[in-house]
């Protein structure tokens, strides 16, 4: 799952502790989905293994959100297709768009097509950074966050909200850590994200706070039965 790039990474895990950047950064000159993208072998093993981590997760995702307002989603950094798939497969009302990076979104149009989905669901590359789809009631980030720091995530957020109609929701995959120092797998992940990647796992306060300077205000948390959860948000 992680690769040999992650564990070169966390031999460096003093220079994270000392400084609080990214030791991946420092060992490859260079940031994690930059260096996914400069090597698609290495980029093929990420996206594979996290369509096999994700997958119980995703069809979690899948059963315990309601879709049954909403017409069309846009699933913003959503991989090969499986979620936005197990989504509308479940939700024939519904259309969606599958947004990618240039990189990932052939692989993604292949997912698509094996699941019979084409004529409901549209692929578009891009970099939601610059900007995201318009056109969609339901965004959904899944597992987005957690890769970035709250300034870049800010910017994908911003971006996420001028998209939205006032009407939208957005919805964040992600696994919440509980306050306390009861022991958690998400802090474990918390502290790989921060090597890895520069990232970070987060409590629902610190959502709370993350949504609300990209005027976004979070309305509930919903737990799954994998363990993650969604964060719902609407528009301020």
């Amino acid at each position: 799952m992680l690769g040999e790039e992650s564990y070169r990474a966390w031999g460096e895990l003093l220079y994270t502790v000392k400084t609080g950047k990214p030791a991946f950064d420092q060992v490859y000159k260079m940031r994690r989905f930059e260096y996914l993208n400069r090597n698609p072998d290495a980029a093929d093993v990420f996206n594979t293994a996290m369509t096999g981590l994700f997958r119980s997760v995703h069809t979690a995702v899948a059963k315990a959100y309601s879709f049954a307002g909403c017409s069309k989603i846009v699933d913003i950094g959503g991989g090969n297709g499986f979620l936005i798939s197990l989504i509308l497969r479940g939700n024939p009302h519904l259309t969606g768009t599958l947004f990618e990076i240039p990189t990932v979104i052939q692989d993604a149009k292949k997912h698509i097509e094996a699941a019979g989905l084409t004529a409901r669901c549209e692929t578009v590359a891009g970099d939601f950074f610059v900007s995201v789809p318009e056109g969609g009631d339901a965004y959904v980030l899944a597992h987005v966050m957690q890769s970035f720091d709250d300034d870049r995530n800010v910017v994908i957020l911003r971006n996420c909200r001028r998209a939205m109609p006032q009407h939208g929701k957005l919805l964040l995959v992600e696994p919440v850590i509980s306050p306390g120092n009861a022991p958690s797998f998400a802090k474990l992940l918390d502290l790989h994200m921060l090597v890895v990647t520069g990232g970070r796992q987060r409590t629902e306060i610190e959502y709370r706070t993350l949504l609300g300077l990209a005027d976004l205000r979070l309305t509930k948390v919903i737990a799954t039965e994998c363990g993650e959860s969604i964060i719902e948000a609407v528009c301020v």
